[in-house]
């Protein structure tokens, strides 16, 4: 019987995947996907990343974020801002 070995990568388009099976829509997936980019989390393994999706859908992610993490989502809700507002970078 074969091993099956736990996916570690997921390019942009599987984070965000995962991110709607659990429930994220529109800003909340967008901010989801792009702060685990950033992070590198997408190299984890799939429940780590379904964790993580369901934090946001909880949206206790800064409260489960560290200080680097923090400043991450700072960072992607004020881009995410402006460019709601039509101010593109």
């Amino acid at each position: 019987m074969e091993k099956r070995i736990p996916k570690m990568r997921h390019n942009y388009e599987e984070t965000a995947g995962i991110g709607y099976e659990v429930g994220l829509r529109g800003h909340r997936l967008i901010l989801f996907t792009r702060y685990m980019m950033e992070r590198g989390f997408n190299n984890s393994h799939d429940s780590y990343v379904r964790e993580w999706a369901h934090r946001f859908l909880a949206k206790d992610e800064w409260n489960t974020s560290d200080g680097d993490g923090q400043r991450v989502l700072k960072k992607l809700n004020n881009k995410l801002e402006r460019f709601s507002r039509g101010e593109y970078e």
